[in-house]
């Protein structure tokens, strides 16, 4: 019989791509400032069969909490940025039954459509998380 396996902890999600609509910047009720949007990100491959050149796009929903929240308020839709974060699952009841969504938290989000000083780059650690709202508009984002 084998023995327990020990798995240290590793989260980590480094992605680019471009804000898909203007983000939902908001303070929670405690006052701590959250920004939630959704990126898409393309994959581009040559198709084995056509040889024609494919594009695949995923999307992802990103939360930013405290200062970094701040600075992606002035981010657009078009946007393009690189992420590096981790993934959090959280599900709620609704109406039309139990949701459920993965997102990316962001700990540091650089905006590449032009370049920033390099102080100004905020990198954050959500060190309180709240609870979020839990409707239908946040899952839709």
């Amino acid at each position: 019989m084998m023995g327990e396996l020990k798995l240290g902890y590793l989260n980590i999600v480094v992605i680019t791509g471009r804000v898909v609509s203007d983000p939902r910047f908001y303070y929670t009720p405690s006052g701590i400032p959250v920004t939630m949007f959704r990126i898409a990100s393309n994959k581009y491959y040559r198709d084995q069969n056509t040889g024609e050149f494919k594009t695949d796009t995923s999307f992802f929903s990103v939360i930013a909490w405290r200062k970094l929240a701040e600075r992606c308020s002035s981010l657009k839709k078009g946007s393009a940025v690189l992420i590096e974060g981790s993934l959090n699952s959280r599900s709620w009841d609704s109406p039309q039954g139990r949701r459920s969504v993965v997102e990316i938290v962001a700990r540091r989000i650089q905006f590449l459509d032009k370049q920033m000083p390099e102080d100004e780059d905020v990198e954050t650690t959500p060190k309180v998380e709240e609870e979020l709202p839990q409707d239908e508009e946040d899952f839709t984002l």
